[in-house]
């Protein structure tokens, strides 16, 4: 909740449609059918080497990687700089919590469905998401965007949920007090 904005408290709106995959394949999807076609190719065995890459520099990895916890429950492993939903000083905080522990928790609990989808389910996803987010200091904005879920398993059986994303576009609510 925005403890600045006046009303009622604030309900997270989110929205999640899953689509065939069949569409990367129709349209110019750039960096996620390139994902997609890495994940197939690699049987969805992530190896030591990209493991260790992704998890040494956590902030530059070019997607969420979420850890599976053994509640099943996401847990952020890297964050990629072009998630600007939270102050980049919050940033480094969320490597190593869940998604629920992130700060707006009504977004990343609807967010963390999709991961346990894809883990539960053991197949790449792909979703039409759109969601009204209102950071804690800053304006409520609209985001509308294709997001892949590839799941992948570490050589030493650990589950791992990549999460790449396509921005559809992003805009101010008219909403003041959403």
């Amino acid at each position: 909740m925005n403890p600045r904005a006046a009303g009622p408290p604030w309900r997270a709106s989110f929205l999640s449609e899953t689509l065939s995959l069949q569409r990367l394949k129709a349209e110019s999807w750039g960096g996620l059918l390139t994902a997609h076609r890495s994940w197939i190719r690699r049987r969805g065995v992530l190896d030591r080497a990209s493991l260790r890459r992704l998890l040494d520099a956590p902030l530059a990895a070019p997607f969420v990687l979420a850890r599976i916890g053994c509640d099943g429950s996401p847990i952020a492993e890297t964050w990629p700089g072009y998630i600007d939903l939270y102050d980049k000083a919050e940033v480094p905080a969320l490597i190593g919590k869940r998604f629920e522990e992130h700060p707006l928790p009504g977004f990343s609990m609807r967010t963390a469905e999709g991961f346990q989808a894809a883990d539960r389910d053991g197949k790449p996803r792909l979703e039409l998401m759109e969601a009204v987010v209102r950071p804690a200091d800053g304006e409520t904005v609209r985001l509308r965007y294709h997001r892949l879920l590839l799941p992948w398993r570490a050589e030493d059986g650990t589950h791992f949920v990549a999460s790449l994303s396509r921005q559809i576009w992003r805009r101010a609510s008219a909403c003041p007090t959403c």
